[in-house]
């Protein structure tokens, strides 16, 4: 990987995977693109500043007033409100079941 291709979040995604990128990274990658004169990674640390660091509040605002907010136009709020409803979709899914081990013969089987 080439040595600014380091700094760049969707190539740091593929290099090291998603759970070494910091969230304003994934928000990037989410955004695609920045604004006017700011690169994407700017615009995302200014959309989580906005909602005080916090994911769970910038995923609370309503798409309209996504696209009020600087950098972001219809296709970026569109893009982060389908994020945010599959996230919350993802986590009302139930869990598969956990298989059930009582006796050795439980564990051979699983292997």
């Amino acid at each position: 990987m080439p040595a600014d291709a380091a700094d760049l979040p969707r190539e740091r995604l593929w290099a090291l995977g998603p759970r070494a990128l910091a969230t304003p990274e994934l928000l990037a990658i989410l955004l695609g693109t920045g604004g006017p004169g700011q690169p994407a990674l700017a615009v995302a640390t200014s959309l989580l500043d906005g909602a005080e660091g916090s994911l769970r509040r910038l995923a609370a605002r309503p798409g309209g007033e996504l696209l009020r907010l600087p950098g972001v136009g219809a296709a970026k709020a569109a893009r982060l409100t389908a994020a945010f409803e599959l996230a919350t979709r993802l986590l009302q899914e139930p869990r598969p079941a956990l298989p059930r081990i009582r006796e050795p013969a439980d564990v051979a089987r699983l292997l």
